[in-house]
Order: C-alpha cells, then structure tokens, then sequence
C-alpha cells in the first residue's frame, strides 16, 4: 500500500521548507501569492489535502473551534428560532474573522451533560446558567466559558441584557398611556401547547424556571406596583415562540385574545407571539392599537413590518454574540457584562380607550 504524502513530501517537492507549507494551509496571508500558488500546485499534483487536524490539535493544543451550546429543545431549535439565528450569525462573523468553526453542541437533557463533557472545542458558548452544571469543574478551569445569562461564577463570563429594566420600561410605557388592565406572555422553553395562568391575587408558580424569564416578570411587577397594580391579579400565558410550532403558536395567541377578559394591553416578554397576537386581533376585527395595545420584548425583522408595527424593547442580540464570541477569543480572567436596551415605539401601542 503506497504510503500517504506527508507536508515534508510537499516541502521537498516544492523546495522550501515544512513551516512554510504549513503556513499555506494554516495561515495562507503569511505566504507570498507566487510561493503560495507553487505550493498549491504541488500539492494538488501529490494529491495532499492538507495537515491532518487531529496532528495540529496534538501539536498545538487547539481545536480551532468554538461550540455554541443553544437552550431550547435540542440543535434543531437553532434553526426555527429567530433569535438564535441572529445570535449564530453575530458568532459567525467574529469567528470567520479569526479562521475558527463553529460547532453546534446539543446540550438538552441528560444526555446533553456527557454531550458536552465530551466535545473538543477551544471554549464554550451557554445559553442558560443551568448549563454550567453541565460541565466539569476541572473543564472550567482550563477552557474559556462565555454564559448568556445571569451568573456570578468565579470560573466563567457572562453576557446578559437589562432584562428586568427592559421589561419595566414596556410596562411603563403602557401605564403612561393609561392602561391599567393587562394580558402577560411569557416564552414557553418546551414545545407544549400554551398555558393559562389566570389571576388569583397571589404568585403563580411558572413552568420555566429560566432566570430571563423572573427578571422581565419582576420589571413588569415593579412597574405595576408604582401604579398601585399587582402582577397576581393580571392573567399571564406562557407560549413557546417557535416559528416551526405554527399551530401552538397560533394556539397561544388564540388563547390571550379568548382571555383578555377586560384587559386593554397585552405585554409579550419574548419570541414573535406578538406579532401573532396582533394578526389574530386583525383577523377577529380587533383593532390595534384603538381596541388592544400590543407590546413585544425583541425586535425580530417581523416586528417592524407588522400591521401596525410593534412597539418592542429591542435587544442587541447580534452585539451580545459578537461580544461573547470576542471574549471567548481574547482570554483574560472572567468578567460579567449587561448590555442596555431600547424602547422603540410603534404603531401597536396607543392611549387606553382611544377607540
């Protein structure tokens, strides 16, 4: 059996040296065009495809990978959410940029815990501070580890949002336009039908235990107490916002509309169920925003071409990957970043009883 060709068979062939043939491959803007369109030559003529990845993982240490490990039901979640479309897209240009791949890291359930203890990557990209648990100790200690999330750790980095003051500024926003009776959505993390939690006048223990989820209920309960208003006595739902659950989507905005009972605005705290809310307001003859405020947390590119267009706290979601993405690359010990939000008001929003 005739023996592989090596990088030196190249070099030989090509009369220069093994560092330079390893730097066409590896870092091809260190080579001169003329050298490096000789060596390319050579080696398509040899048949050689390349350094083989798992000697370069041996001889320097690193994968040239960046994992990504998404919250949600699973990998295929990624590409049915909007949102994690933007984030996987704001990774993508911070790691085309230093030449690494991206590797999706399905870390749903228990399995998903051995999944990521086991994957070879140059540093980690959670989603939830759950996630964390996930992996080892001694792996925290070594690999760089951005979270999403809310989390003081003295082993990992985080990048988070003003959740909570996002959420009080639409609730706000609303009370100044008079309103007083709400409908509260809050992003269902599992692909299950809606469900209702009607007011009762005390706390409502949720199915999401997601630490995003109590920050944007806390802004919206703080600025309700302002106004003399209680979060317990407001019906709430929790929806998933999947784009590829269509019918349980259509489902939960069926369902805020069926139980509005008397409430004027509707606060969607994630995902594009506001934008369904207000398409199935128009399709029963409701008008937005005369008969129903609509009011949405993200700003998915649905939101402004909405009929009218949603009035939403926008996040910089494309900021936040890059941002995460940066720190994963520069090292450094861990630090703990909060990006502000925006208000952007639009025409879903308007004063109460102005129909």
């Amino acid at each position: 059996m005739k023996s592989p060709v090596t990088l030196l068979d190249v070099a030989q062939a090509a009369q220069v040296s093994k560092s330079t043939v390893a730097n066409v491959f590896n870092h091809p803007e260190r080579v001169r065009p003329e050298v490096r369109a000789r060596i390319e030559q050579v080696a398509r003529e040899l048949g050689f495809a390349g350094p083989d990845p798992r000697g370069r993982l041996l001889s320097s240490g690193k994968a040239n990978v960046i994992g990504v490990v998404p919250s949600g039901e699973g990998i295929t979640w990624v590409f049915d959410n909007p949102y994690m479309r933007r984030f996987l897209a704001g990774v993508a240009e911070e790691c085309q940029a230093h030449r690494t791949a991206i590797q999706l890291i399905d870390g749903y359930g228990e399995a998903g815990a051995e999944t990521i203890r086991r994957t070879i990557v140059d540093g980690l990209i959670l989603h939830t501070a759950d996630q964390v648990r996930a992996v080892d100790p001694a792996l925290r200690a070594k690999m760089p580890i951005v979270v999403m999330d809310r989390i003081e750790d003295a082993d990992v980095s985080s990048v988070s949002i003003d959740d909570r003051g996002g959420a009080y500024a639409l609730a706000r926003h609303l009370l100044e336009l008079g309103h007083r009776r709400f409908m509260v959505t809050t992003l269902g993390r599992s692909y299950v039908a809606p469900i209702l939690h009607r007011a009762t006048g005390a706390p409502r223990r949720l199915i999401s235990t997601y630490e995003i989820d109590e920050q944007r209920l806390a802004g919206v309960a703080e600025a309700l107490a302002e106004t003399g208003l209680s979060l317990n006595d407001m019906p709430i739902v929790e929806a998933c916002g999947s784009e590829e659950e269509t019918r349980l989507y259509g489902d939960a905005a069926g369902l805020v509309l069926d139980e509005l009972n008397g409430a004027t605005a509707v606060i969607v705290l994630g995902g594009e169920l506001a934008v369904g809310v207000v398409a199935e307001a128009k399709r029963r003859g409701i008008a937005v925003p005369s008969e129903l405020s609509v009011a949405g947390f993200d700003d998915p590119p649905e939101a402004a071409l909405s009929d009218p267009p949603l009035t939403v706290i926008a996040a910089p979601v494309a900021e936040t990957a890059r941002l995460a993405t940066r720190m994963l690359f520069s090292g450094g010990p861990p630090q703990h970043i909060e990006l502000p939000v925006e208000l952007k008001v639009r025409g879903s929003t308007g004063l109460v009883g102005a129909g």
